[in-house]
């Protein structure tokens, strides 16, 4: 009976494990999977927080130099304006310069003048007293207003081929800082449009980071090197080529008016001198 019970017993138990195994195996099959699913969880808000932290710092990034860029750009924008206000304030000092440098030849040349007319006078008084007779008297008279016509055309010509020569060299200045004028107003629209730009993309795309700082470097780029190009045709030589042969015109009605003026006085020491007896002291 005992065995027979304990044989019943060991049947029993085994009955209750055989039983419970499979409930036992779905638990811990159970446990296993939520376990997964939480481990999948874990890493996908992981990778999310990761992507968060690249999106905020690539977004302080954008901010950073949208925020940024009047500021950045500001020192660029100064330059432009302050090279432009230089050469105006340059431009200045030279007119004042060579205003200064016309009226000291003015000056040189009015005094010049006087000289000479004081000593052409003496000259007169001179052949007035060598003067005998009414005739000699008359020639030495109309020697004098032959001479001071010659003299008075000479300076006339001088004086217009001297204010053509200086009217051609402002003008020449005048169109060549209008050039650069335009010049340097241009590039500096061209940076403003170029900021303007950037700026405008910082608020439509404002996650084109690179996109944006690439078209505003070739933007500026582009900018610069118009203005390079436009300034290289403004060559100083050929300025001063210009005002070379402004000078040579000059200097050539200079000349015609020596030759007109010499040819006035030779023929009017000839009659003088017929009324003195072609005298070589005359």
């Amino acid at each position: 009976m005992n065995l027979a019970y304990k044989f019943k017993q060991i049947l029993s138990v085994m009955g209750v494990l055989v039983i419970l195994s499979p409930a036992t195996v779905l638990a811990a099959n159970s446990d296993r999977a939520s376990m997964q699913a939480q481990n999948a969880a874990n890493r996908a808000a992981a990778q999310a927080q990761k992507a968060e932290a690249q999106a905020a710092k690539t977004q302080a990034r954008v901010n950073a130099f949208c925020t940024n860029l009047s500021n950045s750009t500001r020192p660029m924008v100064a330059k432009v304006q302050e090279n432009r206000g230089k050469a105006t304030s340059d431009w200045a000092s030279k007119d004042a310069a060579l205003a200064s440098q016309w009226k000291q030849a003015d000056e040189k040349i009015a005094s010049a003048r006087a000289l000479s007319d004081k000593e052409r006078t003496a000259d007169y008084e001179k052949l007035m007293a060598k003067a005998k007779t009414d005739e000699q008297k008359a020639a030495v008279e109309a020697y004098e207003q032959a001479v001071n016509s010659a003299v008075a055309a000479r300076r006339a010509s001088y004086d217009a081929a001297r204010q053509t020569f200086r009217s051609s060299v402002l003008s020449n200045i005048a169109a060549r800082r209008s050039a650069a004028q335009t010049q340097l107003a241009t590039f500096q629209t061209s940076v403003s449009s170029a900021i303007s730009t950037a700026q405008a993309s910082c608020a439509s795309n404002p996650t084109d980071i690179s996109g944006i700082k690439s078209t505003l470097q070739a933007n500026l780029k582009s900018a610069r090197e118009t203005f390079q190009a436009s300034r290289g045709t403004e060559k100083q030589g050929a300025v001063n080529n210009q005002i070379q042969q402004l000078a040579a015109t000059r200097n050539a009605s200079f000349e015609s008016a020596n030759k007109t003026f010499k040819s006035a006085m030779s023929e009017a020491r000839a009659t003088l001198q017929q009324a003195f007896n072609n005298s070589t002291s005359i």
